[in-house]
């Protein structure tokens, strides 16, 4: 009919020792995780991404000429591309510029949200 107070201790000591474990068993996943890469976007994403971004980066006076990219680390991208004006031949040369990953996807889903709007504006 009482509850000894040694099984309510015990009780709770393996409730908290069992949620460290699980808690230290979710922290090692998580680091497997980040450090084997199963997080990170594949080399086709990053590659078509940058693709993206360096055109809207140009706009649509310059044309992509050349381009190439590096994958420094998963937060990271190294670009390089020349673009240039059809019309009057001029030049965009960006060398070795390193932008974070997050950058790229942030101005890819500025630029469809723009797009939106502007058809949604010539609809009407």
């Amino acid at each position: 009919m009482f509850i000894k107070s040694d099984d309510v201790v015990a009780k709770l000591l393996n409730i908290r020792i069992a949620l460290a474990i699980m808690g230290m068993a979710a922290l090692t996943v998580m680091l497997f995780s980040i450090l084997f890469g199963l997080f990170n976007p594949s080399d086709k994403e990053v590659s078509t991404s940058t693709e993206n971004y360096i055109e809207i980066q140009l706009g649509k006076e310059y044309q992509l000429k050349s381009w190439e990219y590096e994958y420094i680390t998963p937060d990271d991208v190294e670009i390089s591309y020349i673009g240039v004006n059809e019309k009057n031949g001029k030049r965009i040369e960006v060398i070795e510029k390193r932008i974070p990953f997050s950058e790229v996807k942030e101005v890819i889903s500025k630029d469809k949200t723009k797009r939106r709007l502007e058809s949604k504006i010539e609809d009407n």
